[in-house]
């Protein structure tokens, strides 16, 4: 009798304490991004084969997270690139997210404001290994020392190539590869060699992949940089001064040309894909679409390369911008859901030799270095990538800098401005924003 006394006790302890436990165990994460909706197509799917786009992607490693782990599901958002308006909307509301996606240079101006969760500790806990991102990657998710964000990518400015136009000018070696410039001198020459015997540009550049992208690009290569040791912004300098004449010197002649749209770049790349110009200095993300209108037949693009954004001056760098998984739920969020989120970013960071199906660089060296990642197409092509790209500074006027600095290159190449004027009014520009944050 006493030991059926004792096995009701123990019965009735399991049922009061372990049934508030499994309670408190089951969550459903709400996860913000910006990759499209692509539900009707990838709903129920659980199998990555052959899946490459965005939105097939990260709904698919939703949908398999959520069939392995009944106990914490997760609920897609999906918002308008590049995320900002709904998440402001809901910070403002104070129904934020539990994970959001964001581009890392505008994790300075949230976490400044106390709209993140600080990421660091979790990330260890949960075995995120913060020194497996190359350093050039791991910035991008940092603030004052601590991780905010954590990289999942880095998605660069590159140069997709026509090999058959470059072969056709001159410029392939013996094993069919692009001789690619390493002065400015040399692309210069390159691009007449090339304009001569195609009468097509070496490259187009439109939007900000022909202003402040190359401009930073160039500024870094240059050995400049783009902010003082106190953190404030030094975009009028020596340095950038020879960066932007050298680019108004490439569009001056015709080297590189800018077939313009308000809205993106979408002329330039339709011009490459159709063999109207032997290159194009555009992003990461625009590979896997090339690859597959080749593989289609659709345009008359046919040998395809892709090299890095080429080096032309004494140090290596080239602009990239990385998406960062962050938890917008502030500096003092329940530690069971900051667990729960970051256990479900650190399986994306696992899976994003998937993501890298996309084209983007990858922002861990143990995935760079894997055999999955290399044998992935023209990966080898553009290898030195995720070692040579530098963020924006990691300050609050970081991301006001990528849109003040474009338009005041966009008014030197339009002869608006004078190189020299363009510069310092894109310094008092920064200037004065810094001010008024302060």
């Amino acid at each position: 009798m006493r030991k059926f006394a004792t096995v009701i006790t123990v019965l009735l302890l399991v049922m009061l304490l372990g049934a508030p436990t499994l309670a408190q165990d089951s969550m459903t994460l709400t996860v913000m991004r910006f990759f499209g909706d692509c539900v009707d197509t990838f709903g129920d799917v659980t199998d990555l084969s052959g899946t490459t786009s965005e939105c097939g992607i990260i709904t698919t490693l939703t949908n398999i997270w959520n069939a392995e782990n009944p106990d914490v599901q997760v609920e897609t958002i999906v918002a308008d690139w590049p995320g900002t308006t709904q998440l402001n909307a809901a910070i403002a509301a104070g129904t934020p997210p539990d994970i959001a996606v964001l581009h890392g240079r505008r994790i300075p101006i949230y976490a400044s404001r106390g709209a993140l969760t600080p990421l660091s500790d979790v990330m260890e806990a949960v075995g995120i290994d913060a020194s497996d991102f190359t350093e050039g990657a791991a910035d991008y998710g940092i603030y004052q020392g601590e991780f905010y964000g954590v990289p999942f990518d880095l998605a660069a400015t590159i140069w997709h190539i026509n090999l058959d136009l470059w072969a056709e000018a001159g410029l392939v070696d013996d094993m069919g590869a692009p001789m690619l410039p390493t002065s400015p001198e040399d692309f210069v020459a390159a691009a007449e060699q090339v304009y001569g015997a195609t009468g097509k540009p070496i490259a187009e550049m439109a939007g900000q992949a022909g202003t402040v992208r190359p401009l930073t690009a160039f500024i870094f290569q240059l050995g400049g940089a783009l902010s003082d040791d106190a953190g404030n912004p030094t975009v009028n300098t020596p340095e950038a001064l020879e960066a932007l004449n050298y680019i108004l010197e490439l569009q001056s002649f015709g080297a590189i040309t800018r077939p313009y749209n308000e809205i993106n770049n979408a002329i330039a790349v339709e011009n490459f894909a159709n063999g109207e110009s032997a290159g194009l200095i555009d992003g990461t993300w625009r590979i896997n679409g090339f690859d597959r209108q080749i593989a289609e037949g659709d345009v008359a693009l046919e040998n395809y390369y892709v090299a890095d954004f080429p080096q032309l001056f004494e140090f290596p760098g080239t602009f990239a911008g990385s998406h960062n998984w962050l938890v917008p739920l502030g500096q003092n969020a329940d530690p069971a859901r900051v667990q729960a989120a970051a256990e479900f970013i650190k399986w994306l960071s696992d899976n994003s030799v998937v993501w890298a199906r996309v084209g983007h660089g990858m922002t861990r060296s143990s995935v760079i270095n894997s055999e999955e990642f290399q044998n992935l197409p023209h990966r080898l092509e553009y290898a030195s990538m995720s070692s040579n790209v530098r963020s924006v500074p990691r300050e609050v006027w970081g991301n006001a800098f990528w849109a003040i600095v474009h338009e005041e290159v966009e008014a030197a190449i339009l002869g608006i401005k004078t190189p020299e004027v363009a510069l310092a009014d894109a310094q008092a520009r920064l200037d004065d924003f810094i001010l008024f944050q302060s």
